[in-house]
């Protein structure tokens, strides 16, 4: 995709001079997505991964709150057994 915007640049600086314009554009535009969009997705994604296990905690002490909630809709084994067809298949990964 790049090549094909290089040599449309090319092309269309013979006939307008916008062109140049054009490739200092898209130039700068990959440099700002290098530079500050890929680093911010890292630190997110870094972040996100550090805050799973926490996250997974809640979610498992939330759940275990929902039988003394809704004793007549969800019993502890149910719980139970989705903890630990879950466990199962994360240790797997």
């Amino acid at each position: 995709m790049a090549r094909s915007l290089v040599k449309y640049a090319l092309k269309m600086s013979k006939t307008t001079p916008l062109a140049p314009l054009f490739l200092g554009g898209f130039i700068g535009l990959v440099f700002l997505i290098v530079v500050v969009l890929i680093p911010n997705l890292w630190g997110q994604m870094a972040g996100l991964l550090g805050d799973l296990p926490h996250m997974f905690n809640k979610f498992n002490e939330w759940l275990l709150s929902l039988p003394e909630h809704y004793p007549e809709l969800i019993d502890y084994q149910m719980v139970d057994s989705i903890f630990s067809s879950v466990r199962t298949k994360n240790s797997r990964f």
